[in-house]
């Protein structure tokens, strides 16, 4: 009532606020992260991203395995595993439970499958290597071919002694491997002596019949 007696009536609506402690399915939190390019890299990030309206009372629990490992919001210089995320709101009884894995390739590995010139001054030996893991696919670069060029797995028509092969991954990712392909001793004759080598050209199209082997003495 105002001072003259007259009656005023009105009603008022109170609006719901969006962080209310008990709206938990208003919020979501989503991550996005960055697997190790290379086998024992320790590279690996996460981050999470969360509405800014509910971050001053965001409280953030990373697990690695089970095992406690952060309370950042973001994280960083990960080895591979599975990292669990549980984030409470100190205004709110709401828990949001996220996961994410972060992988890493398996190691990088090579080996040499060697086998030795026919007799001790013919370069008809031969270096076959075999990779596994990392990423596919996989480059080869020799480098003690007498500056010819080769980026296959094999290098063949060489002769005895040790050579220089880098892997390169799809990852970029490399390893280095020093092989020797060992001296044979006995004596050569006129025919082994007789280097040969076969010139391949690949059909054009599948169905064609245009290929050909060359040999070349």
């Amino acid at each position: 009532f105002d001072n003259n007696g007259c009656e005023i009536v009105r009603t008022v609506q109170i609006g719901e606020n969006n962080t209310s402690c008990n709206n938990c399915d208003s919020i979501v939190v989503s991550t996005t992260a960055n697997n190790n390019l290379c086998f024992g890299d320790e590279k690996g990030t996460i981050n999470t991203i969360l509405s800014a309206q509910y971050l001053e009372f965001a409280q953030f629990t990373w697990k690695r395995n089970d095992i406690f490992y952060s309370n950042k919001m973001d994280l960083t210089n990960l080895q591979s595993g599975n990292y669990s995320l549980e984030v409470s709101f100190s205004n709110s009884e709401c828990i949001i439970n996220h996961n994410e894995i972060i992988f890493t390739p398996e190691e990088l590995l090579v080996s040499a499958e060697v086998n030795q010139s026919s007799c001790s001054g013919a370069n008809n030996g031969n270096i076959i290597l075999h990779t596994t893991g990392g990423a596919l696919p996989y480059k080869f670069n020799w480098h003690s071919l007498n500056n010819v060029a080769n980026t296959s797995n094999a290098a063949y028509g060489i002769k005895s002694g040790d050579y220089l092969v880098t892997v390169t991954d799809g990852n970029d990712c490399q390893l280095s491997k020093d092989v020797t392909l060992p001296l044979n001793t006995e004596e050569c004759n006129k025919c082994d002596s007789i280097q040969e080598t076969i010139k391949i050209s690949d059909v054009l199209c599948s169905e064609d019949a245009d290929g050909s082997l060359e040999l070349l003495l």
